[in-house]
């Protein structure tokens, strides 16, 4: 079977579409070199007949085992090679074993992640192991379980915000190998590092793309779990409004802290929804917690009779592949993640001594963000 014609799929069988189109996915692959061009998503729901949801549901898990690089804006091509690699069995791993300890709930950003690690797990002889956290998890199990792995070399963890107190960093810090947090710290601890994101920074990013554009009055609606987090994006706004002379009042905090484990998708189109019928209070562009939550707000905000970016702009903060697909295309911030996860496993190796390591953001242009309606 050939992409160019008709891909025919068994709605009959067990076996979910998705991977169905999947598997005739990376049968083609198998024949095309790293960088080709793949159909595009309308193109593949055109000749499978499959829903939309379906198709980019495939496409992202081939992006995230490695197959497909999925590119904001120009579509989706053949991954490099050596992203394919499979990480051997630990016990087959010269130089030790690392776990990874992740949440247990749909993320894109953490598959991303793993992947990357499963990288990284190649290059240096490692074997690599997942520590799934659910809502009843302790670290004293990640302990016991580290316990079982005769040639552990560290640990990664990705923590939910439920499981990352300052009680939790101080017994993360007291572990016997090394361990390195994926997500920014409350302090500086003896033994523990971190790999993570300058909230600041991508706080600041996103204020000052709306501000270039000429809006002066923006709104920070939040829907993640982690307080700190989105503290440190507020301040980097703040700094981004006094460095052009705005006050506070330019700056409208809308949203709230959510729990672990609650689709914060859901909940960034649950609040939009609810400020809407309080007033958006001359707001003119909106900055979410994740750029998953600014399409779904709007989403929300276009159901409202809003235009994007005609009547509001709305930006998000980290990359999924979706955004290339959406109506209009999201503007967000993304992490250079690839340099940033080599940098982890040298602080495990005790190749690099720094304790923290800030992963640079940058800005992915789309067309939900445009210029203020007072500066047209």
């Amino acid at each position: 079977m050939v992409l160019h014609n008709t891909l025919f799929l068994d709605k009959s069988s067990e076996k979910p579409l998705f991977r169905q189109l999947m598997e005739i996915l990376i049968t083609e692959i198998g024949g095309k070199a790293p960088g080709d061009p793949l159909p595009s998503i309308r193109d593949l729901i055109r000749r499978t007949g499959l829903s939309h949801q379906t198709v980019v549901r495939a496409m992202e898990a081939l992006e995230r085992e490695g197959y497909v690089d999925l590119q904001v804006g120009k579509g989706a091509f053949v991954a490099h090679r050596e992203k394919t690699l499979r990480p051997a069995h630990p016990s087959r791993c010269p130089h030790g074993t690392v776990i990874f300890a992740l949440p247990e709930f749909e993320s894109h950003w953490a598959w991303s992640l793993l992947h990357l690690a499963e990288v990284q797990a190649v290059r240096g002889g490692h074997g690599l192991v997942t520590f799934r956290l659910d809502p009843g998890s302790t670290w004293e199990e990640l302990r016991a379980y580290m316990s079982e792995e005769k040639s552990l070399r560290g640990a990664l963890v990705l923590p939910p915000a439920s499981l990352f107190n300052e009680n939790d960093q101080a017994f993360l810090d007291s572990l016997p190998v090394p361990v390195v947090s994926l997500l920014p710290l409350l302090r500086t601890w003896p033994n523990l590092r971190s790999v993570s994101g300058e909230a600041e920074q991508t706080g600041r990013l996103m204020a000052e793309a709306l501000l270039d554009k000429g809006h002066r009055r923006l709104a920070f609606l939040r829907h993640q779990p982690s307080i700190e987090v989105q503290r440190g994006w507020e301040r980097g706004m703040r700094q981004a409004l006094d460095a052009r002379g705005l006050d506070a009042s330019a700056l409208r905090l809308w949203g709230e802290v959510i729990p672990d484990w609650k689709d914060s998708m859901a909940e960034a189109q649950r609040l939009t929804e609810a400020q809407i019928q309080r007033g958006l209070e001359g707001v003119t562009g909106i900055l979410y917690s994740t750029s998953l939550g600014a399409l779904a707000g709007s989403r929300a905000l276009l159901a409202a009779g809003f235009q994007i970016p005609e009547d509001l702009s709305v930006i998000g903060s980290t990359h999924h592949p979706l955004l290339s697909y959406t109506t209009p295309t999201i503007a967000h911030t993304r992490g250079d993640w690839e340099a940033a996860m080599p940098v982890a496993f040298s602080m495990i190796r005790g190749e690099d001594a720094s304790r923290h390591f800030w992963v640079e953001s940058r800005l992915v242009a789309g067309e939900s963000l445009g210029a203020a309606p007072s500066a047209r």
